[in-house]
C-alpha cells in the first residue's frame, strides 16, 4: 500500500465486479449518474448490488477518458487509480 497522501475529488458508484458505472463531484451526483447509465444501457434493476464510494481526481480523469471498465484500487477507503496505489 502507498504512503501517498490521497484525498477525494468525487465519487463513483461500483458493481461487485468493480466495474464503474457513474462518477460525479457528489454521492448524489455519482448515484444519479449510474442509475441514468443503467437507464440508457436499458438494464433493469441497475442499482442492485452498487456501491458508491469516495475517488481521487486521477480515477475520475480516468475513468471519463476510458470508461468504467479499467484497474483501479483504493487507499484508506478512497478509490484511486493502480498507478497511485503503487506509488511509494
Amino acid at each position: 500500500m502507498s504512503d501517498t497522501t490521497i484525498t477525494t475529488a468525487g465519487y463513483i458508484v461500483h458493481d461487485s465486479e468493480g466495474v464503474i458505472h457513474g462518477l460525479n463531484s457528489t454521492a448524489q451526483g455519482a448515484w444519479d449518474d449510474m442509475l441514468r447509465t443503467m437507464r440508457d444501457a436499458h438494464i433493469l434493476g441497475g442499482a442492485e448490488g452498487m456501491t458508491i464510494m469516495p475517488a481521487t481526481a486521477a480515477l475520475l480523469a480516468c475513468v471519463d477518458d476510458r470508461g468504467g471498465n479499467v484497474a483501479w484500487g483504493k487507499i484508506n477507503g478512497i478509490a484511486c487509480t493502480t498507478e497511485e496505489e503503487d506509488a511509494p
